[in-house]
């Protein structure tokens, strides 16, 4: 060991310091598809990155905010519309309730033509009320007009419709429905007065 001279002695202490120089920083370098070096974004570049983002962001929180308002304006709208809607429909509703209060259907009373005016419609209509005591003329029938059914496939005469002027017209005919039968045959047509009977009447 003394004879370990002075270079010897230095060599042995400074050997194993050579990976510190490993340790010493860097720059850090990637590399593209190409191989080539790129360098890392500064900060500048980065700062200006998360602004760009930033903005983005506020942009996209605004439209969805304005997006969500104005949802919510079209809903309220939406729904004022539907509550109009209601009230109309229940008011038609209310009208032909009211309506049909005047109105009496009949049944199977055979067509006269295949192109029956209101009159010819009505007239045989006033012949069956008087024949049944109540006191209607054609003055108190507003209108009468075949109506089509579902089932209606030509086989039998279209129901009539009649509609009276006053309600207290219509309540005599209803008040001497179940006494059609009877009606005096000499009256009316005998193929209008085949078709009689109380439940032909209907409201």
């Amino acid at each position: 060991m003394s004879a370990m001279s002075a270079n010897d002695s230095w060599s042995a202490v400074s050997g194993p310091t050579w990976p510190l120089e490993k340790l010493k920083p860097t720059q850090c370098v990637s590399s593209d598809a190409n191989g080539e070096n790129i360098s890392p974004p500064t900060e500048e570049e980065i700062a200006h990155s998360l602004h760009f983002m930033s903005q983005k962001y506020d942009d996209l929180h605004r439209f969805r905010t304005g997006a969500k308002d104005e949802i919510q304006r079209l809903s309220t709208q939406l729904a004022q519309v539907q509550s109009k809607l209601d009230r109309i429909s229940n008011a038609i509703d209310q009208l032909e309730d009211y309506s049909y209060q005047f109105n009496v259907k009949l049944i199977e009373v055979p067509e006269m033509s295949t192109t029956e005016s209101a009159s010819s419609t009505s007239s045989p209509c006033v012949k069956i009320f008087n024949e049944m005591v109540a006191d209607v003329s054609i003055l108190d029938i507003d209108t009468a007009h075949r109506v089509p059914t579902r089932s209606d496939r030509g086989s039998g005469p279209k129901p009539i419709t009649c509609k009276f002027v006053k309600r207290l017209a219509k309540e005599q005919v209803m008040e001497g429905r179940n006494d059609v039968i009877n009606v005096n045959p000499t009256a009316i047509p005998e193929q209008t007065f085949r078709c009689l009977r109380s439940e032909s009447f209907t409201i």
